[in-house]
């Protein structure tokens, strides 16, 4: 498996949660939520789980309750920057990645990584990703699709 060769090459530190999921445990996520994980996170998920990469990147697998958190977090964090007018604006382009965003990490400088879950692709069965710096929405980051990269990258 490619997580289980990559966990040679990168630091992991144990997050001290047991989230290792099952094919099943995703096969329902996947159901319930209407949507479809790109292959690598699955894999991800069912090899390591929820973690944390060196001191910069915490990865999440797959609950309902963190979308609905970060949901939130995000509109709010959005809707604070549009409030504010010294602030340049936001193309729809990108505020509409809130409505469908699918959360899967975040790092301790207030960014989060999402899925634009309006980009999945059959070719490739990834989304794009976006790093979102949550008090700089002018400064939303395409980082590319494929979740096995990312991981690799960091």
């Amino acid at each position: 498996m490619y997580f289980e060769d990559l966990i040679l090459r990168i630091e992991v530190l144990d997050s001290g949660e047991s989230d290792i999921f099952t094919t099943e445990e995703l096969e329902r996520f996947e159901h319930q939520h209407g949507c479809l994980l790109p292959i690598d996170y699955k894999d991800f998920c069912c090899t390591l789980g929820t973690g944390q990469f060196g001191d910069y990147m915490r990865v999440f697998c797959p609950r309902a309750e963190n979308l609905r958190e970060a949901s939130k977090i995000l509109r709010r964090s959005l809707e604070r920057f549009q409030e504010n007018r010294n602030n340049p604006s936001v193309s729809t382009e990108i505020s509409g990645i809130v409505d469908f965003s699918l959360f899967f990490g975040m790092n301790p400088n207030g960014q989060v990584i999402v899925w634009d879950s309006r980009t999945y692709s059959e070719s490739d069965h990834c989304y794009d990703i976006y790093l979102i710096p949550l008090d700089y929405w002018n400064k939303v980051h395409f980082i590319g699709r494929k979740f096995c990269d990312f991981i690799e990258d960091l």
